[in-house]
């Protein structure tokens, strides 16, 4: 899969919720993870993080801190704000 091709499915995968809404947070992790082939054992080692946590930052039960957002973004090799939705990589 290329990056257009997979910037394209988080596309239109934002354009069948209601106008305006984007992915969120967990919902860009899990794209971001999914698309370097990483299971959430694999990103929790990588990050340092318990693998429970990432689960539930996924499933938007938990919120990162900072530091753990940035080390979630490090490893994925995106911004943490194209993980936030703040810029249009990841949104």
């Amino acid at each position: 899969m290329t990056d257009n091709d997979y910037f394209e499915e988080l596309h239109q995968e934002a354009e069948g919720r209601s106008q305006g809404a984007r992915l969120t947070l967990g919902e860009q992790v899990r794209a971001h993870r999914e698309r370097r082939g990483w299971s959430m054992y694999r990103l929790a080692k990588e990050t340092g993080i318990a693998k429970s946590h990432i689960w539930k930052i996924e499933r938007g039960q938990s919120q990162p801190t900072a530091p753990i957002l940035r080390a979630i973004a490090t490893k994925l090799d995106v911004s943490a704000d194209a993980l936030l939705g703040l810029d249009n990589q990841g949104s």
